[in-house]
């Protein structure tokens, strides 16, 4: 009895309509086939031509995505000021954004803003440094920062600070408000 060696071709776009992984090319599988093992003569006509072309998918799956999550806290006043806000975080599982909205600055000025490790009046080290915030003429301003890192609160925290000015050197890096931020 003869075995012949029989190769498969398995095209990447029946893998992926398979939900199997998909490929940059095809890959041959090859195997022995019972059927070419038992026929003692060599196949000698042609495959038959595909007169029409295969339907194209045209639905790409949906990946699944978790749901974010948003964690409020709430900015209380830090070295005798009466800045008032919230900070709010989105995480969305590889990143976060951090929405700061304060009231009660200095009209038209511009403040230094971080997420520190510790709690706040720790001085803890800066984590990550966020957009400098710009006061309106009321003393209003909003700020968000995306984030390209998990959020993940270790057990000795981190807390949000917006500070007196826009640089970390004399009056400047007075902290004027803060919020602890919340783990999951």
């Amino acid at each position: 009895m003869q075995k012949r060696l029989v190769l498969t071709m398995i095209v990447p776009v029946a893998l992926t309509a398979c939900g199997g992984p998909s490929a940059a090319g095809a890959r041959a599988v090859a195997h022995t086939s019972p059927l070419a093992a038992a026929s003692p003569t060599p196949v000698t006509s042609s495959p038959t031509p595909v007169t029409s072309s295969p339907t194209p998918i045209t639905a790409s799956p949906t990946p699944v995505t978790a749901s974010p999550t948003v964690l409020t806290a709430k900015l209380t006043p830090e070295g005798g000021s009466k800045v008032t806000g919230t900070a709010t975080v989105t995480t969305t599982g590889s990143s976060f954004t951090i929405h700061l909205e304060a009231k009660g600055l200095k009209p038209t000025t511009t403040h230094q803003a971080q997420i520190r490790s510790g709690t706040c009046g720790s001085n803890g080290p800066i984590v990550f440094p966020l957009e400098n915030m710009v006061a309106n003429g009321a003393g209003d301003a909003v700020g968000s920062t995306w984030v390209h890192h998990p959020y993940r609160v270790p057990a000795s925290g981190w807390y949000v600070e917006i500070h007196q000015g826009a640089t970390s050197s004399g009056t400047g890096a007075t902290p004027v408000a803060c919020a602890k931020l919340p783990a999951h």
